[in-house]
């Protein structure tokens, strides 16, 4: 009676491992690949934030790229960031986005215009690391050179 429960168990358990192999190997996870193909600004993304909007943001090192669902539309200096190389981004309780950048400073977008602060505008550095928004709605810039709290 144990032999059979055994091979019974044995049976059962090669069955269902089976099942979960096949299982494994037919799904396919769906991919949606973006590149400058479908029109960001460079390959390499090195900060990425959805604001409340709905859009993604997708800091690179020539700019930053606003998606929505469908298509990318880029900003760089030329537009009026104060620098190329993103290094974060975020939104207030204003809806105000900031980017930060390794080479100029921040750039705050209301509406549709860009208001930049750096190192001469009180900064403590113009290569801004991070950017982070406290609970009282503070805006704290990290640098290699200390901290800015706006």
């Amino acid at each position: 009676m144990d032999s059979i429960l055994n091979l019974r168990n044995r049976i059962l358990f090669l069955i269902l491992g089976f099942l979960f192999i096949i299982d494994g190997r037919t799904q396919i996870i769906p991919f949606k690949n973006y590149s400058i193909r479908e029109g960001l600004p460079q390959n390499s993304v090195v900060a990425v934030f959805q604001d409340s909007k709905g859009y993604l943001w997708f800091g690179t090192q020539v700019g930053i790229a606003r998606f929505d669902g469908r298509s990318f539309i880029n900003f760089n200096i030329s537009s009026g960031l104060c620098g190329n190389t993103v290094s974060s981004i975020l939104e207030d309780n204003k809806g105000q986005l900031w980017i930060a950048s390794h080479d100029g400073g921040i750039s705050v977008k209301k509406k549709d215009v860009f208001y930049n602060l750096n190192k001469d505008s009180g900064l403590v550095s113009n290569d801004i690391k991070s950017l982070y928004l406290d609970s009282k709605n503070r805006i704290w810039c990290i640098s290699d050179n200390g901290i800015s709290v706006i």
